[in-house]
């Protein structure tokens, strides 16, 4: 995206003042840059999955807005909000690369956000001056900042939910009562019956399923959709 040309003062000037504004960001948003980075961290593959989502149902879920009708005033928040979505994955990104150069983790000034965004933004233009990986380094970047943004924010809505809910309860324990008599004939029936007259367990005690499984089938609903409507 760059190079050292006469003429290209204004694409410096551009990636500058984009680079101020992630180290703004981060010195903002600190938490939320060093819980992003440590997301992309400890679960890189649920990153790039959830950045893969995003990307594949943002279409799906602006036509059906759009559809919809009523629901054409929330596509501007939607946009923007995936917009600052993708700054704050840059400067996510950028922290990791200048976190894993200095490799400074502790407490301290150098530890700051600031500094690693900082750091990785000078790593980041040296690469952007290299043709082809420039922009290949670009759309990475991109796409790796978005999938550890939504990711982080999937896990915070989780555990708020988690702590909404509490604790599971105990079980409370069966009143004391007088089973009444067996009837010998109904008990050699139901022995001659077998397996097939065992109660079935009900559904609502059954575990349910997790995040991913839902995310699965609501890929499988938006490819539906999106067929149905192309």
């Amino acid at each position: 995206p760059l190079a050292l040309a006469p003429g290209l003062g204004w694409a410096w000037s551009l990636a500058l003042a984009c680079l101020a504004l992630y180290a703004v960001l981060a010195l903002l948003f600190r938490e939320g840059i060093t819980r992003c980075v440590q997301t992309f961290e400890t679960q890189p593959g649920h990153s790039v999955l959830a950045a893969l989502i995003a990307m594949l149902l943002t279409p799906v879920l602006v036509v059906l807005l759009f559809v919809t009708v009523i629901g054409i005033p929330a596509v501007p928040f939607v946009l923007v909000a995936l917009f600052c979505a993708g700054l704050f994955g840059k400067a996510v990104m950028l922290a990791w690369l200048g976190r894993r150069v200095t490799g400074s983790r502790g407490v301290g000034p150098m530890s700051h956000p600031v500094f690693a965004v900082l750091i990785g933004g000078v790593l980041v233009l040296g690469l952007y001056l290299v043709p082809v990986l420039g922009f290949l380094v670009y759309k990475l970047l991109g796409v790796l900042g978005l999938g550890a943004v939504v990711y982080t924010v999937i896990q915070a809505l989780r555990a708020h939910r988690a702590a909404h809910e509490g604790p599971p309860r105990a079980p409370a324990s069966p009143s004391p009562r007088t089973e009444p008599p067996i009837d010998p004939a109904a008990a050699r029936a139901t022995a001659a019956a077998g397996p097939a007259a065992a109660p079935q367990p009900i559904t609502a005690a059954l575990p349910r399923a997790g995040f991913w499984v839902r995310i699965g089938a609501l890929f499988i609903d938006a490819l539906l959709v999106g067929f149905c409507l192309s």
